[in-house]
């Protein structure tokens, strides 16, 4: 079992902070693709023509439908766009999290490297010390 060091509690921190940042970036993933598919559903409403031959009351009506499909249309590109600055932000943040929690990862495990190197000298140091004891008895 590898040693614990005091740096253990700050990395397991940080992999909480990176876990929340990822689950949020994956949330921001999927208000992207719902607002681009409401954006692909508002732009197929805006390129629709109902008009047809008819009364001048009934083209009134398909022409302010057309304005309303439009200005969904509109807001369904304010909302991908915002989606995507979303997204952005979203990413930064967990590129951020990703790699100060790495930091702290590598140098837990240089810390204990380090640790196990120093106990395995110790070790040595420890037979070594008992062979020469040992030596002493008997001769």
């Amino acid at each position: 079992m590898a040693p614990r060091t005091r740096l253990d509690p700050v990395v397991r921190l940080e992999e909480h902070r990176e876990e929340r940042s990822l689950q949020a970036l994956a949330a921001a993933n999927r208000q992207v693709q719902a607002a681009r598919l409401a954006l692909e559903h508002a732009r197929d409403k805006a390129t629709q023509d109902h008009r047809q031959a008819g009364p001048a009351g009934l083209w009134e009506l398909v022409e302010s439908a057309h304005v309303h499909a439009q200005r969904a249309l509109s807001e369904a590109e304010k909302q991908a766009h915002s989606a995507q600055n979303a997204q952005g932000t979203s990413r930064q943040a967990y590129l951020s999290a990703y790699a100060r929690a790495e930091a702290i990862r590598r140098v837990a495990t240089t810390r204990r490297d380090e640790k196990t190197q120093q106990d395995a000298k110790a070790s040595e140091k420890e037979i070594s010390d008992l062979m020469l004891m040992r030596r002493g008895r008997v001769a």
